[in-house]
Parts: structure tokens; sequence; C-alpha cells
């Protein structure tokens, strides 16, 4: 859940798509917002990154970021550099010039054909359309025979065997031929009753809290859905909204006790811990996550070394009462190399 602000609006959806979890935060920053602002969503990316998957940050920031003079201009870029944050969109986006819709992502998240419509047309804010690339996973899927024995007549069937071969055995055949004569003659009558088809199945695996008492709650949620498409009738569809609601309100209960008594349990043993938390985030695949990451020891280094080099710069000239500055927020440092 996201940190409470008054100081801005946003909306925060993560989307699931090919695969891939994606995070979109539309942001309005009212004209008369202080700087304070930037403060309230340094909180609110600093829970984003959290969740080890690309962030897109859009909207009215009512930021003239073509001014490098602008203080807000100037605080928004120190919280692009600390959070390794990348902006997107050039030229005006307002009917009376600057650049204040934005589109912001790690640099590390590709953004392609960012678009900029003229002003006066819907609003007199821009339209600023792009697009974002991303790899189509696909979904494992096992193939399987099956047979359709739902639908057979069962007295057909019956008949049938009793006018096959199985009806009226021979008396004078071995075992080893009368095993194969079952085998052979049910074979058939499977065949014309129930003719053998292949199946594809998408392999999705069920979370780790999900139990026999959540399959039941969906297993009744399911059926009265069907009693309603059947019946149509409101008392059919107030049961099955209530079973919805009951489904979602069981669900999230049992997830929320799971991972916290999980959490609980490795508590004493970080290593369980850390492994935990990396299956409560979703990053239990971390080879790939290491390989597609294009941070390195080497590039971690230089981000320090840049920064000491830019510190010293900026305060060579500095008279001696100048307290000398000192990074005590290493986290936030930490964050541009989450990967």
């Amino acid at each position: 859940m996201l940190p409470r602000v008054s100081s801005f609006e946003g909306l925060c959806l993560r989307l699931l798509i090919s695969g891939r979890s994606f995070i979109f935060l539309c942001i309005y920053r009212p004209p008369s917002s202080s700087l304070s602002s930037f403060g309230k969503l340094t909180d609110v990316l600093e829970m984003l990154v959290a969740y080890g998957c690309p962030v897109i940050i859009g909207g009215d920031l009512n930021v003239h970021v073509e001014d490098p003079a602008d203080n807000d201009a100037r605080t928004l870029l120190d919280l692009h550099t600390t959070f390794n944050l990348v902006q997107h969109v050039t030229g005006p986006t307002h009917r009376q010039g600057g650049t204040l819709d934005l589109v912001i992502t790690y640099t590390d998240c590709p953004v392609l054909d960012v678009h900029v419509d003229l002003a006066d047309i819907i609003s007199d804010h821009s339209l600023v359309t792009c697009r974002l690339t991303t790899d189509r996973c696909p979904v494992p899927t096992t193939s399987r025979a099956v047979r359709s024995w739902r639908c057979v007549d069962r007295l057909a069937l019956q008949q049938a065997i009793y006018s096959s071969a199985l009806g009226r055995p021979s008396a004078s055949q071995s075992a080893e031929e009368l095993f194969m004569l079952y085998e052979s003659e049910l074979r058939r009558l499977a065949d014309e009753f129930a003719p053998e088809r292949v199946i594809h199945d998408r392999r999705r695996p069920l979370s780790p809290w999900f139990n026999a008492d959540c399959r039941s709650t969906r297993h009744t949620c399911r059926k009265l859905e069907r009693r309603y498409r059947h019946s149509k009738t409101n008392v059919d569809r107030q049961a099955w909204i209530d079973a919805l609601h009951q489904k979602h309100d069981d669900f999230e209960d049992k997830k929320t006790k799971y991972w916290t008594s999980l959490i609980s349990r490795d508590s004493a043993n970080p290593a369980k811990l850390w492994q935990s938390m990396s299956q409560l985030l979703g990053r239990q695949n971390n080879n790939a996550l290491l390989q597609a990451s294009p941070h390195t020891a080497d590039t971690f280094l230089k981000f320090f070394g840049d920064k000491v080099q830019a510190v010293r710069s900026g305060t060579g000239q500095a008279n001696d009462w100048c307290h000398p500055i000192v990074v005590t927020n290493l986290f936030v440092a930490l964050l541009w190399c989450r990967q």
C-alpha cells in the first residue's frame, strides 16, 4: 500500500504483460504545491522500487523541466539522479509553453516513439503517447489425451460390450489371450463411443497459500455464477456477488496469514528470510534478473567515484567553516543499483 500524500494526486496500477510486471504511476501535481511534494514522491518511489519491476511515471507534474534555473526542475533532477530515472518528453506540452507533462522511467526501461500532440485539441495540455518494449514469455503448455466419457450413452455402451467378443469368451483361450482380447475390444469400443482427442493445458502454478479451503470457496463461487447465468434472477445474482466478495476476503486473509507466519518463522534465519522475501516479491529467478541487469560492480564503483568527485568539485572553494557533506542515507544511494 502506498503512503498517503496530500501534495499531489496519484493513481498507481500494477499490470502483468506477457508474464512481466509493470507499475504505472499517474501523477497530478498542482502548481501551488511546495517543494515538500518531492519528498513525498521520494517515499512513494522507495516503496515501488522494492517490487523489482519497471516503474513508469507519467502525468502533469507542473514542473518546467526545460528551464534549468527553475528550483522545482532542479529538485526533480536530483530525484532522477538518486533513483537513476530518466525523463523522455521534450518540447512544450502546454498551450502557453513549457514541458509540464512528463514520462519518467528507470534508465534500463526503454521508451519508444514518444509523441506530443498539439495543445488545445482536448484540453490546454498536449496528449503524450509512447510505447514500451517487453519480451513475450510463452506460457509452458502440456499436451494430454482425453475422452469425453460424460457424453457416452451408458446403456448403448453396455449393450455393445455384451455383443462383442468379451460377452462370449472362449474357454480354450489362455490368460494372456484373454488380457489381449480385453484390451483390444475395450479400446475399440472406447474409440467408437468416446474418441480420443488431444488438449493443451497451460500450467499456471497456484500461489503457495492456495489450499483446499480456497479451492472449495472458488468452486462454490463458480457454481453460483453458473446458476445465475442460467436463471438470470436477482436472487441468484445477489448470491453470486456475495460469494464473490467473500472469496476475495478469504483469499486476502489466507495470503496475509501465510506470509506473516512464514516471515515470523524465518526471522531468526537471515538466509531463509531473504529467500522468503524474494518469493514474496516474485524474485525466484535470480539468475535471470542478474543476466538481464545492465548494472555491474564497475558501474556501481564508477557511480560512487563520480559522486565523490562531484562533491569535491562543488566544495573545493568553500570556506573553512563549512561543514563537509556526509552521506547519511546509504539506502537511497543503494537504490540506484537495486538490481
